[in-house]
Formats: C-alpha cells, sequence, structure tokens
C-alpha cells in the first residue's frame, strides 16, 4: 500500500507466472485507489477478492508473497489462502529486532551514521575525504549512508522462492561463524528462528528447492526434511500420471559444477558438499526422479528456466513451471510505487486517482505487447 502526495492511498496486485516456455513474467493487474475507509483485515480481503474476481486469478492463485504489516498478517489469516513473507523485508526486521535493538550495536551504528552524515552534507570535508584516499593511494570509494525506514529489495527479478531455504541456511552458517558481540548472537538466532526456523518444514519453500536443479536435496540442513521434500516430489508426480513417452537416462560424463564467486554461494557449496555425502540414504522413489537427483547439479550462476526449457523432464517441468514461478520478495511491488511516485509528483498533483492507476498500468505492461497497440 502506498499514498500519494494528493492523500490517496493505493493498493497493489501484481501477477508472476512462468510461460510454456519457461519466460518469467511479471505483470501489474491493479494500482488501485483503495475503496475503503479504514484498512482493516476484513477490507483487504475484499479488495483482494474482488481484484482477483475480476481477472479471473481467484481459481489459479497458488501463493500470496506478502510484507509483515500486522494488518496484511490479519488478512491472511482472515483470507486462509497460502501465503508466505517477502524474505527481503523479513530479513530486515531480524536483523533489526537481533542486532540494531542491541545497545551496543546501536551506539555502533549511530555514531556511523553521524560521520557517513558529516560528509554527505559538508562538501569541503567529502573533498579532503577524496584527497586523503588518493594520497594514501586507497580506492575512492564512496560512504553509503543507510535509510533506516526503507528495507533493502533483491535488485533482480530472477529471483525465485527456491532460494529462501539456500539463503536461510546460509545465514545460520555465517552466524555459527561470527564471534559474539554482547548477546547480539543469540539475539539474532532467536530472531531468525522465529521467522524461518522451521522454513525447511514449509510445503512451498521445500518444493522449490527441490525442484531447483541448483540445489535438489543437497541444500537441507536437515536430513529428514530432504527426504520428506523428495516424497512431496514423488507425491505431485504421481498426481499428474502423464505419460512422459520416452525413456530417461542419467547424464553422464558431466563435469561437477563450480560455484559462482560470491560468499553466499560459497557457503552454499559447502551444504551441497556435506549433504552430497551425508544425505545418500535409500528410500523408495520413481525412477523419473531418482534420475534427476543423481544428475549433476547445475552451477549457481546458471539460467535455471533455460535448464527447464530444455528439459526431457517433462512432468516435472510442469511443476518447476508452478513453483519457480514464485518471488521470494515483494520487489516488483516496490518498483510499481517508486513508478508511481515518478508518474504522482508534486508538479502533477492534479491527477486523478483514476490517471494515476491507467498511467502506472500501461508503463509496467506495454512492454509486454512491445509497445504495439
Amino acid at each position: 500500500m502506498w499514498s500519494s502526495t494528493a492523500n490517496v492511498d493505493y493498493m497493489s496486485l501484481t501477477a508472476h507466472f512462468l510461460t510454456e516456455d519457461m519466460k518469467q513474467i511479471h505483470i501489474c493487474c491493479d494500482m488501485v485507489p483503495f475503496p475503503y475507509e479504514s484498512h482493516t483485515a476484513t477490507n483487504l480481503v475484499n479488495f483482494m477478492n474482488e481484484s482477483l474476481e475480476r481477472w479471473g486469478l481467484l481459481e489459479k492463485l497458488n501463493v500470496v508473497v506478502r510484507d509483515n504489516l500486522r494488518n496484511i498478517v490479519s488478512a491472511m489469516e482472515v483470507w486462509k489462502f497460502t501465503n508466505i513473507p517477502c524474505l527481503a523485508h523479513t530479513l530486515q526486521l531480524v536483523v533489526k529486532d537481533g542486532c540494531l535493538d542491541n545497545e551496543r550495536i546501536s551506539l555502533l551504528t549511530a555514531t556511523c551514521r553521524r560521520i557517513a552524515g558529516h560528509f554527505k552534507h559538508l562538501v569541503k570535508s567529502y573533498k579532503l575525504l577524496r584527497q586523503s584516499q588518493e594520497i594514501l593511494g586507497l580506492h575512492k570509494h564512496s560512504i553509503i549512508q543507510d535509510e533506516p525506514t526503507r528495507y533493502p529489495y533483491c535488485s533482480s527479478l530472477k529471483v525465485t522462492t527456491s532460494e529462501v531455504i539456500p539463503i536461510i541456511n546460509a545465514v545460520n552458517m555465517s552466524i555459527d561463524r561470527i564471534k559474539d558481540y554482547g548477546n547480539f548472537k543469540e539475539s539474532l538466532c532467536q530472531s531468525l528462528h522465529r521467522c524461518y526456523g522451521d522454513c525447511e518444514n514449509e510445503p512451498i519453500y521445500a518444493f522449490a528447492t527441490i525442484i531447483d536443479p541448483r540445489f535438489k536435496n543437497k541444500i537441507f540442513r536437515s536430513r529428514t526434511m530432504a527426504e520428506k521434500a523428495v516424497t512431496l516430489l514423488i507425491g505431485e508426480l504421481n498426481a499428474l500420471d502423464i505419460d512422459e513417452g520416452h525413456e530417461i537416462k542419467a547424464a553422464e560424463n558431466q563435469e561437477p559444477t563450480t560455484p559462482a564467486p560470491g560468499a553466499i554461494w560459497s557457503l552454499y557449496n559447502q551444504l551441497i558438499i556435506t549433504n552430497s555425502v551425508i544425505y545418500t540414504a535409500h528410500f523408495t522413489m520413481s525412477d523419473k526422479v531418482a534420475v534427476y537427483l543423481k544428475e549433476p547439479l547445475l552451477a549457481s550462476h546458471e539460467d535455471v528456466f533455460e535448464y527447464w526449457r530444455k528439459s526431457k523432464f517433462l512432468n516435472m517441468k510442469k511443476l518447476a513451471q508452478k513453483y519457480l514461478g514464485m518471488p521470494l520478495c515483494t520487489v516488483f511491488s516496490e518498483r510499481l510505487f517508486s513508478t508511481a511516485v515518478l508518474i504522482c509528483n508534486r508538479k502533477r498533483g492534479r491527477l486523478t486517482p483514476e490517471r494515476v492507476q491507467m498511467l502506472v498500468f500501461l508503463n509496467k505492461n506495454l512492454p509486454f505487447l512491445n509497445y504495439q497497440y
């Protein structure tokens, strides 16, 4: 939800899915004035039902990605529809609860904020900083000033729900390695556990992870949850019961995958190496699932959608189309509101809500038509 300079509340509704050729699509369905006076859970549910019915999406909805505002969470509880929190927003709350509420950390960040503000606001000091960097032979890095009222969101629109479990497990590994400072490590662990302590047991996350060829069942920290994810995959395939019409064999003579550079992917790789040894339990599975799991993992920097586009696992491709089309954060909605800010600025304050709605809709959706209208 966003409020314009004209004090009009707008609500957004976006749709995300994969096409038959595994192309990821993000569509703006609505960016409309909120029709109710108060933002209660009941009014939010009514709005979502009306919008989804208008677009014919109510029966096609798989999952709702939401932020963590109390009224939104309450609305999801009333609506009783499968929903997951925005990963970026949730991790920001984890950091705030676990670190920034710590007195020592707060003092440290406040000091850093004042230093950054000094160089940001005084041109003379900024020039002296640049001169000092040049004299010392240092790289001329710019000082970054944080904005605590906004949370950072994913820069790429290609991230999917399959990355939630790997990211949370990598964060847990990072926390285990850091040196404690006061009690912030314990607070951070508790905060993360409250939000994602049971994420491997969440069917949406587990299924999206195992259907991602970069992770499969090798990224789970719990052996039991890894086996449960395999069982979920087999059950979904049995429900489809579509004859693929040809024999599928495991790929041979493929080189082991190499992780992309970066701290997070390095931690992924350590989990995968460890679990490749641990998770070798022999439990009953279909031949197709066994072949899929035995294939070498896709390199972390490779395109997962391209893999499924060319895949011979036709049934699993249908499941990948369903589960990998789910975004892990609300980045598209945030960008939608950023577009609305540019359109509905102070110099265009007399735009009617209906005109703002149309301009935002056209701005986001015309590219899908190649501007041919």
